[in-house]
């Protein structure tokens, strides 16, 4: 008896988490040979805490999937120079964030 192509594809995407997870408790292990419990570890996931947040927000479709279906409503119900100034507002929310972000995270975790 053949398996589904659902099946399949579900059985792959689910060795690939296997194995990323596989791969992320040996980087934890390595990171924490290298650095151990010191300053330069805080250092160190601090200066990765930003990317890694814009990655969770833009990359796994966490803004996308908020952002793209409010725009094509304003698109079908609102005028052009409405929806760019909509969008030039999200962007600049976005930016002040990070930037907000980045000024605040290092105070609060090394004071």
């Amino acid at each position: 008896m053949e398996l589904s192509s659902l099946t399949r594809s579900a059985g792959k995407v689910g060795v690939a988490t296997i194995i990323s997870r596989i791969f992320g408790y040996v980087r934890d292990i390595l990171l924490a040979s290298l650095f151990g419990t010191s300053m330069f570890a805080d250092a160190f996931f601090v200066a990765f805490r930003i990317p890694n947040t814009l990655r969770r927000l833009l990359g796994e479709n966490a803004f996308n999937g908020a952002f793209i279906p409010v725009m094509s409503d304003y698109l079908r119900s609102m005028k052009e120079p409405v929806v760019g100034l909509a969008i030039a507002l999200a962007i600049a929310v976005l930016i002040e964030g990070i930037g907000q972000l980045g000024i605040q995270l290092p105070s609060n975790i090394f004071f």
